[in-house]
């Protein structure tokens, strides 16, 4: 008898609670069954403190919007950055759960705050002094069926990094090189935007949406005067990169720019 015969339901249970424990406290996996209705779908939590849920809760994303749907288009594990919780920053890989007739009826999320390891990077990159990638400048929106998440730029869609706003991984290190002259006389507005932002979070040393509210201010000193504002979708994307409303993009802006007339003054 082939040993998948053996690995049934309680044989996965038991696997993803093992899985959990290695992976650690900033880890946690969650089952959902969306045929329970939206408030009650976790059947099974693993450390689910880390997000404030436990069993018999709600889902975090839209996923049960495709309960009874065909699995084929959906058959591959989803990876996603979620940067709506407060304080924290989830990696998650959604895999779902079909039924004998291969339609969806659940889903296994595993979702781990890696905030800290952004952190350690960024700190490890200042350290030795080279370009890298520490950058989740503009939030990339990803809708996919009515699951939102986010995806910092230079994060592939199978969650891993190739380079801050490079496809390549060449972007970062081609940036850092470049005077900000030749940079500006050989890309479009769109790279300059992206090489200003990386700056900026290279300066403050960490990504803007876990900047708080100074850092974000000399963040958008910097910018200022690197003259970004002139291009049109900087606020847009300003406000997505650091996870604030436009109001308070403003304001800061403002804050900054008195500051920064203060100290011409004195």
């Amino acid at each position: 008898m082939e040993i998948s015969n053996y690995m049934d339901f309680q044989f996965l249970i038991r696997f993803l609670e093992g899985l959990q424990k290695f992976l650690g406290d900033n880890c946690e996996i969650i089952v959902h069954d969306y045929r329970k209705g939206y408030d009650h779908t976790i059947v099974y939590a693993f450390n689910s403190q880390l997000s404030g849920r436990d069993v018999g809760g709600s889902p975090r994303g839209g996923m049960i919007t495709q309960l009874g749907n065909d699995i084929e288009p959906l058959k591959h594990s989803i990876i996603s950055l979620d940067t709506s919780q407060k304080d924290r920053l989830f990696k998650s890989c959604t895999t779902l759960i079909e039924d004998e007739h291969h339609k969806i009826i659940g889903s296994v999320c595993l979702n781990m705050d890696v905030r800290d390891l952004y952190l350690a990077q960024s700190a490890l990159q200042n350290l030795i002094g080279r370009p890298g990638t520490i950058g989740v400048s503009a939030a990339v929106g990803a809708q996919i069926d009515g699951m939102s998440g986010c995806t910092p730029s230079g994060m592939a869609s199978d969650g891993t990094f190739s380079g801050t706003g490079s496809t390549d991984g060449t972007n970062g290190a081609n940036q850092a090189a470049m005077s900000d002259r030749d940079f500006i006389l050989k890309k479009n507005v769109d790279d300059i935007l992206q090489h200003y932002i990386y700056q900026a979070e290279s300066m403050i040393g960490k990504p803007m949406m876990l900047m708080n509210k100074e850092e974000k201010i000399r963040a958008l000193d910097y910018l200022d005067q690197k003259g970004v504002f002139k291009i049109t979708k900087t606020s847009l994307l300003l406000c997505d990169a650091m996870q604030i409303s436009k109001y308070t993009l403003y304001n800061y802006l403002e804050e900054a720019r008195i500051s920064r007339k203060s100290e011409t003054n004195e």
